[in-house]
């Protein structure tokens, strides 16, 4: 049953790939989304850093819907944990 805000997955390229051209009119976001695990795409805001950055660091993980209490409140990338140690590194200096 969906929870209305409640985060369902984040929309990837490569699952809208794998929709058949024929299928794209009767197909929906959410049918795509609903196939990815939105569990495995997201991280708690209250969840260590440390430990998004050890799921961004994953295989095919580039990035991680921030939920609090089942909602999206943001998203972090690889990208932006790798700038925030290196902003870090440079004020520890």
């Amino acid at each position: 049953m969906h929870v209305d805000g409640e985060f369902r997955g984040l929309l990837r390229l490569a699952s809208l790939k794998e929709v058949p051209r024929e299928k794209w009119p009767y197909t929906t976001v959410a049918d795509v989304v609903a196939d990815g695990g939105a569990s495995s795409l997201s991280i708690e805001v209250n969840h260590p850093a440390a430990r998004a950055m050890r799921e961004l660091l994953a295989p095919g993980r580039g990035r991680l819907a921030v939920t609090e209490n089942g909602k999206l409140v943001g998203i972090v990338t690889r990208r932006d944990l790798m700038q925030f140690v290196e902003i870090h590194n440079e004020l520890e200096k």
